[in-house]
């Protein structure tokens, strides 16, 4: 399997040396659930993107300090892209920026949360268990570093678990699978 990294910022410098930056780290996570899965980046953040929506089986958007609402002409291209990937079905990824970039590319609202930054360990209650979630999990915990949610979604989900601070903590639908934090507890398999 071919998945295409769509790169939202860096690491910050002082934390590379130790995590890698995100294509390492999100290289390292896929390759535990499927040592064979080949991983091709381009760095969004400086405005590049796949000529094609075909290149890749699978796409993945990573985390950024910046808001999907900043104005930013990087950000405004990965939305065209991502709207792209969508009419072509092809199965798409985001993590915490991505998961605001996917809602707003696709028609949802992404505004700034009422209470500010939220930093920290996010508990979330799983509002129905899947087949794929396997042993079931009651709750699902994420890492979080965010001022803006997902205040609508551009589709109705097929999966959402909700946390008393965020109401759309996690969202999928037919091609699309984005969550607003990084998976703390659950095991890779889960998600893949």
């Amino acid at each position: 399997m071919h998945i295409g990294l769509l790169q939202c910022d860096d690491v910050n410098p002082v934390l590379i040396e130790r995590h890698g930056n995100y294509p390492a780290m999100f290289e390292t996570l896929l390759k535990r659930v499927d040592p064979s899965i080949r991983l091709s980046v381009w760095r969004c953040l400086e405005g590049e993107l796949p000529d094609d929506v075909a290149a890749c089986d699978g796409w993945l958007t990573t985390g950024s300090q910046f808001g999907v609402n900043d104005g930013l002409d990087w950000v405004e291209g990965l939305c065209g892209f991502v709207r792209q990937v969508h009419a072509a079905q092809r199965p798409l990824v985001g993590i915490c920026f991505g998961h605001q970039l996917i809602a707003k590319a696709l028609g949802g609202r992404v505004e700034q949360h009422a209470r500010g930054w939220g930093v920290g360990l996010s508990f979330n209650r799983v509002r129905e268990q899947r087949p794929w979630m396997q042993p079931p999990q009651p709750g699902l915990d994420l890492v979080v570093s965010h001022q803006d949610q997902v205040a609508e979604l551009p589709e109705a989900p097929r999966y959402s678990p909700t946390a008393a601070s965020v109401p759309i903590t996690c969202w999928k639908s037919a091609v699309v699978w984005a969550c607003r934090g990084i998976l703390n507890s659950v095991p890779a398999t889960h998600v893949i």
